[in-house]
């Protein structure tokens, strides 16, 4: 990649983050919770003109963030019935390493979870790079 395309990555990445930045410290917010899982949770949660010690809020993804509240006893949830698996986002999962925060709902849930054999093989190898073409 050339220095040009990385000056404007820096400048794209800029533009659609300040505002989200700015106006979550505007109301003094703890925590940001990032809703979306492609490309909003890694330039938020990793970016590097954004990381330092001095963040006045964590960064989180939204199945994190209620899979903490679900192990704090902080939700009422109501039974999910029948079998349900859960697929790990790679920006969330893989790279992120929220994994036990999600399926903690299931377990508040009291849902009959069933994780998929192939998947732990491969969470643990991907890191972050999606599974083929996007």
């Amino acid at each position: 990649m050339s220095l040009a395309t990385l000056i404007a990555v820096a400048a794209i990445i800029g533009y659609n983050i300040n505002p989200i930045v700015m106006a979550a410290q505007r109301i003094g917010v703890r925590t940001l919770i990032i809703a979306e899982c492609g490309h909003a949770y890694p330039s938020l949660r990793w970016n590097p003109m954004l990381r330092s010690s001095a963040s006045p809020f964590d960064m989180m993804y939204m199945s994190e963030y209620l899979g903490k509240q679900a192990k704090a006893g902080k939700l009422r949830l109501s039974p999910l019935q029948g079998k349900v698996t859960y697929h790990d986002p790679c920006k969330t999962g893989r790279r992120g390493g929220a994994f036990e925060e999600p399926r903690a709902l299931f377990t508040v849930m009291r849902a009959d979870f069933v994780e998929k054999a192939a998947h732990l093989e491969r969470r643990a190898a991907r890191r972050g790079e999606p599974a083929g073409p996007l």
